[in-house]
Parts: C-alpha cells; sequence; structure tokens
C-alpha cells in the first residue's frame, strides 16, 4: 500500500464524459431520520438567543415580530467568528492525520483557518484553545494504543454498487487491522449530563469503506450539487486504483476538547447490507420521489356542487 495518498488529497472538478459519478457515501447515509438534530438545533438556537436577547428585542420593537422571529431562526448558524462543528472537525481531522504519520505533534496556528487561503481569515481564540485541546486528546489515543498507521483520509469506491467515500483512517492495534473514524465535537455531554457517544450511522459508514472494492492511489475528485456529493472515477483512474485493504473490524475515536473514548464498531455484512438499502433510498430520494405523485384528476363525470356551509346535514342543538 505504498504511495497511498495522505491528508485528505481530494480536489473538486468536474465530471468529464467518461467519467463514473458515484454516490458519496455520507450523502447516501445522510437520507435517514436524524432526530438528535432536532433538540441541537433547538439548542443552539436557544444559547445564541439567550445571549442575544437585546437585538432581538429591539428588532421586534423597531421591525416587527416577524422580523424577530426570522433572527431567532438564523441564529444557529451565526458563530461570531468561531468556526462551525464541520469546519472544526475538519481542521482538526487534519492535525490528527499530520501527528499520525509523521509522528510529531503538529502546531496549532491561526493560519489553519479553513478559509485562510481565500481572504486571510485567521482562527478564533475559542477555537485554537479547543484544537490546542483536541490534539492533546489525540495524543492520548496514540500513547495509549499505539496504532500503526497504513493511511489517512484515503478515498474508496465501490463501482458496482455506484458509491464512494472518504475514510478516516486504516490502522492496526496490537497487530489487528481496522478501519477508523474520527468524531469530533466542542461538547463531551448531553444535555442530561451523559458523555455521548457516536450515533449507530458510524457502523454504516465504516462498512461502506470497508467493503468497497478500490482504493485511489490518486489526488480524488468530486463535486457537489444541490448539497449531495458526488465522487469521480475515470478508466484511468479505475486502472491505476489498488485493492482496498482488508480489516478485521472498526473503530470510532470520539475526540472533545475535554475527553477521548474509543469505541469498537459493528461493520460487517449486516451493516454494509443495511447501507445499500440507504443507498437505493437515495437514489430514489434524489432521482425518482419527485415524479411519484401525479397532477390533480379531472373527473369525468359531473358531480354535485358541495354546499358552502360545512355542517350541512349534521345533527343542531
Amino acid at each position: 500500500m505504498t504511495g497511498l495518498p495522505r491528508l485528505g488529497e481530494v480536489r473538486d472538478a468536474k465530471a468529464e464524459p467518461d467519467d463514473e459519478r458515484l454516490y458519496s457515501a455520507t450523502t447516501a447515509v445522510g437520507v435517514m431520520d436524524k432526530p438528535a438534530l432536532i433538540p441541537w438545533a433547538v439548542g443552539i438556537t436557544a444559547e445564541r438567543a439567550v445571549e442575544k436577547l437585546d437585538v432581538i428585542a429591539r428588532r421586534r420593537d423597531e421591525e416587527g415580530i416577524d422580523a424577530a422571529v426570522d433572527y431567532v431562526k438564523r441564529l444557529r448558524w451565526q458563530t461570531e467568528g468561531r468556526l462551525s462543528d464541520a469546519d472544526l472537525g475538519s481542521v482538526a481531522h487534519h492535525l490528527f492525520n499530520v501527528y499520525a504519520l509523521t509522528g510529531a505533534r503538529p502546531e496549532v496556528t491561526t493560519e489553519l483557518h479553513p478559509r485562510y487561503a481565500v481572504d486571510h481569515s485567521l482562527l478564533h481564540a475559542d477555537d485554537l484553545a479547543a484544537l490546542f485541546r483536541m490534539l492533546d486528546q489525540f495524543d492520548r489515543f496514540l500513547q495509549g494504543f499505539q496504532p500503526e498507521y497504513l493511511a489517512t483520509e484515503i478515498v474508496v469506491f465501490h463501482a458496482e454498487m455506484g458509491y464512494a467515500g472518504q475514510a478516516d483512517a486504516f490502522l492496526s492495534i496490537d497487530g489487528v487491522p481496522l478501519i477508523a473514524d474520527y468524531k469530533t465535537s466542542r461538547k463531551t455531554y448531553d444535555a442530561r449530563g451523559k458523555v455521548r457517544s457516536p450515533y449507530p450511522e458510524v457502523g454504516l459508514q465504516l462498512a461502506a469503506y470497508r467493503y468497497a472494492k478500490l482504493a485511489a492511489i490518486w489526488r480524488a475528485r468530486r463535486y457537489e450539487s444541490n448539497r449531495r456529493r458526488y465522487y469521480l472515477l475515470g478508466p484511468d483512474e479505475r486502472k491505476a486504483a489498488v485493492p482496498v485493504p482488508e480489516v478485521e473490524g472498526g473503530i470510532a475515536i470520539r475526540v472533545t476538547p475535554d475527553h477521548l473514548a474509543v469505541h469498537p464498531v459493528r461493520c460487517g455484512p449486516r451493516e454494509h447490507k443495511a447501507f445499500l438499502f440507504c443507498l437505493e433510498l437515495a437514489r430514489w430520494s434524489f432521482n425518482d420521489a419527485a415524479g411519484v405523485v401525479g397532477n390533480e384528476m379531472v373527473p369525468t363525470h359531473a358531480t354535485e356542487q358541495l354546499d358552502d356551509d360545512p355542517f350541512v346535514g349534521l345533527p343542531t342543538y
């Protein structure tokens, strides 16, 4: 497996005529109902609303209730210069990969902001502190489990099934080959004060990667459309690909600024079968669902006009 891509070597690209367009595994799993997202959205909105009570009151008084309500609806997207949870996770993943592959702890600097190359945005002090402490937790993982890394951020393909995705890591612990997924968060505890655990969908995600057939040894290509991610696979790339490493199981490595937890994850044939159901549902939802319900039918026979009074024919009191 020498020469496998490292550190997220993926680029955005346009599809070529001969490309196979493969659904992202995470996009497919995303069709599952995620009830936990509702309390998350409510919670983050409530926190921001409490912080902005004076602004909300001013909007209500000056612009009306509807304007104030619209402002509150958008509050969960206002980060006050901090990274979103997804962007913070992406930066953390990068730092973990550098540490894992080089053996040297990377420096956390303000220039790690995802948009630094575009507009020279710098990391907020809170993000710097969070990433530094998350790196401390990841150091605990490296020291405590002594993993041997084979590859990180590797894109895998299952062209026959029509999906692809980016696995966080292939590694071994105590000689056992595993596929690993990093789960990062700012918060360690849920609303009840219990330590959060990875969601079960991680098993479907890891199974999709585990049972893929080909692994990229080039800068994999992908694109997004309507918030859906797709990977591209050309004929020459298919020929250049190598087999996906075989593993005996999976793990989820959950890292927050205050906590480290490593969980074994079932990602066998049963989970892969469940993932394929998600993939088929995604295909139906994205491509066919819009055409399921037809236009309103016109009756072929004359019908009696209904009375405007909805209580006609009912008992009176």
